[in-house]
This record gives C-alpha cells, sequence and structure tokens, in this order.
C-alpha cells in the first residue's frame, strides 16, 4: 500500500488530500482531505478601493525594468552603429557635437527627404528612430485621427 499526498496550493488557500493506494487491487482510499483558508493581503479602506499590498511594489519593479531594458536597447544599437561607422565609439564626440549646435534628429530626417545624409547623420537619425518605436497613437482614435496626431507631432 502505498500513500499520496495531493497539494493544491492557491493565491489564499491550501488544499489537501491524503490518499492510500493499494497497487495490486488498483483501489484507493481517501484518508483525510482539508483547506486552509488564509486572509488576503490586501489594504484599503473601503471594499472598492482594496488592492493587493504587493502592488505597489510589483509596479515600481516593472517600471524598474522597463527603464533598464530601454538603456540596455539603446546601448546595443548605439554599439551596432558605431561599429557600422555611423556613429562615432567617443562619447565626448557626441557631447561635442552637441555643443556646436548641430541639427536636431527632426532636422535631419526632413533633409534626408532632399538630400543625402552623410553616415554620421544618418547615424544621429537611426538613434532617434530607435527611441521612439512600439506606440502609434491611441487605440481610441481611428486611423485618421491618429495620422492628423502623429502629423502635429512632427
Amino acid at each position: 500500500m502505498t500513500t499520496y499526498l495531493g497539494l493544491d496550493i492557491g493565491i489564499a488557500s491550501l488544499g489537501f488530500a491524503l490518499i492510500d493506494y493499494d497497487e495490486k487491487s488498483k483501489d484507493g482510499k481517501i484518508v483525510a482531505t482539508g483547506v486552509r483558508i488564509f486572509q488576503e493581503a490586501l489594504e484599503g479602506k473601503s471594499e472598492k478601493a482594496k488592492k493587493p499590498r504587493n502592488v505597489t511594489r510589483r509596479e515600481n519593479r516593472l517600471m524598474r525594468r522597463q527603464i533598464r531594458h530601454r538603456k540596455l536597447k539603446r546601448k546595443f544599437i548605439r554599439d551596432i552603429l558605431a561599429g557600422a561607422d555611423l556613429l562615432p565609439n567617443n562619447e565626448a564626440d557626441v557631447l561635442e557635437r552637441k555643443d556646436k549646435g548641430a541639427p536636431s534628429p527632426w532636422e535631419l530626417r526632413a533633409e534626408a527627404l532632399n538630400r543625402k545624409l552623410t553616415a554620421y547623420e544618418l547615424g544621429i537619425v537611426f538613434t532617434h528612430l530607435s527611441r521612439r518605436t512600439g506606440f502609434f497613437g491611441s487605440p481610441k482614435l481611428s486611423g485618421e485621427e491618429q495620422e492628423e496626431k502623429a502629423a502635429k507631432k512632427n
């Protein structure tokens, strides 16, 4: 005879069943069952305002992860562009360019329609585009409204 313990672990409860099973007769017998219910980890004054205690911690962790991933993505793209000689390897060169009153990435993107950009200018445009990926308008707006909103931003 073999004894099995089955557990059902939930968010605010723990269920269990203890079963004796006879291999020869292929027959089982429930020895014990039960459940332990724990008080939910909620905070808030009213029933509607109650939320789990770890929500704030989870939201902060999510923001830290998003910031870290965005930073790593930018570094990855900068390294690729620098490896292709589209950006300088030296951060000081980038800062020096900003001090000289160089055109903004928006201006370079507009100029690219009329003239061929230098490799360095193209790298700046690619870096700028990489920072603005992943979101286009609001799902509540129609396609035409989204295009108008995007045109206003440019």
